[in-house]
């Protein structure tokens, strides 16, 4: 999970970091935002980038309703 993190962070913030929870708390903090914000904020494009695995689930059971 870190590594999508870590991709969203990258299309979002334009920062390279280590896929450790460390490091992205770090991010995190120094950008003075959350991961619920980054996440909430960030453009659906991003989102669908960095969780290809989520986004493709979630496709598939809205296709299913």
């Amino acid at each position: 999970m870190e590594e999508e993190i870590v991709k969203l962070i990258e299309l979002e913030l334009g920062v390279s970091v280590q896929p450790e929870k460390h490091e992205i708390k770090r991010i995190c903090r120094n950008r003075r935002t959350s991961l619920e914000k980054l996440i909430k904020n960030a453009s659906p494009r991003n989102l669908a980038e960095a969780f290809p695995n989520l986004t493709l689930i979630l496709k598939r059971g809205l296709e299913d309703c």
